[in-house]
C-alpha cells in the first residue's frame, strides 16, 4: 500500500537515511580533535559525554580517510569518563553511558541485544 502522499514523499515513515538523523556528524583530526561537522565548530570529550548521557548519537569519521571511527572515538569518551570520574566513584554512571551509546549505535556487549 502506498503510505499517504505518495512514496518518498512527507508521510512516509518507512525511508531512513542510516545514521542518526539528529545526532552529531563527528570529524576525527590528527591528534584526535573533534569537529561537529553541521556546526563548524569543535567539540570536547565532555560535551560528548554529556550529549550520550542526554541520548544524543553521533557518527564519527576519519578526516583524512573518510571511513567510520565512531566506536573508536566512543572508547575515547569512555576512557575520557573513566578518568575523570574515578575520584568521585561515579563508575556505574559510566557504565551506563556505555551501554547506552552501544545500543543507540546498534551493538551490545558479548554480541548480546
Amino acid at each position: 500500500m502506498t503510505p499517504p502522499g505518495g512514496p518518498g514523499r512527507p508521510g512516509d515513515t518507512h525511508r531512513r537515511r542510516p545514521g542518526p538523523p539528529s545526532g552529531r556528524l563527528l570529524d576525527r583530526h590528527r591528534g584526535g580533535r573533534l569537529y561537529d561537522v553541521r556546526l563548524h565548530e569543535p567539540v570536547t570529550m565532555d560535551e560528548l559525554a554529556q550529549d550520550l548521557r542526554a541520548g544524543t548519537q553521533f557518527t564519527a569519521r576519519d578526516h583524512d580517510t573518510g571511513k567510520d571511527c565512531t566506536f573508536h572515538v566512543l572508547a575515547e569518551v569512555l576512557s575520557h569518563a573513566l578518568a575523570t570520574s574515578a575520584p568521585t566513584g561515579a563508575a556505574p554512571d559510566v557504565l551506563a553511558l556505555l551501554l547506552g551509546a552501544l545500543r543507540h549505535h546498534g551493538a551490545a556487549p558479548n554480541g548480546s541485544s
